[in-house]
């Protein structure tokens, strides 16, 4: 996150929220939410640790894994994965690429 903000991104992390997913509201928490200068939440960065979950998962987790993605996407906010932080590098440059694309209020 560190990362992120010194990039010059308003980045929050374990960001409380509701969604309406499947005919339901839901709680969720979100690792990263990078917001705009509106406070606007644009982009949901999700952290995975391979060293927490190792290389294979299990049939539960990956059906957990399965339903968090497509709640978020249900968000219509783009959605990043980062592999740890050693890996944020990567979503710095895909985040900053991206905001040119995504409304002014972002810049």
């Amino acid at each position: 996150m560190v990362a992120l903000r010194s990039a010059g991104f308003d980045a929050r992390g374990e960001v409380p929220g509701e969604i309406y997913y499947q005919g339901a509201c839901r709680n969720i928490r979100a690792d990263i939410l990078i917001f705009d200068n509106t406070a606007t939440p644009q982009i949901i960065v999700e952290v995975k640790t391979s060293k927490k979950y190792g290389p294979k998962i299990s049939k539960k987790r990956e059906e957990r894994e399965r339903e968090q993605r497509d709640q978020y996407r249900a968000c219509g906010m783009p959605l990043v994965y980062c592999h740890g932080v050693t890996q944020i590098g990567p979503v710095v440059g895909w985040v900053t690429s991206t905001a040119e694309h995504l409304p002014e209020d972002f810049q």
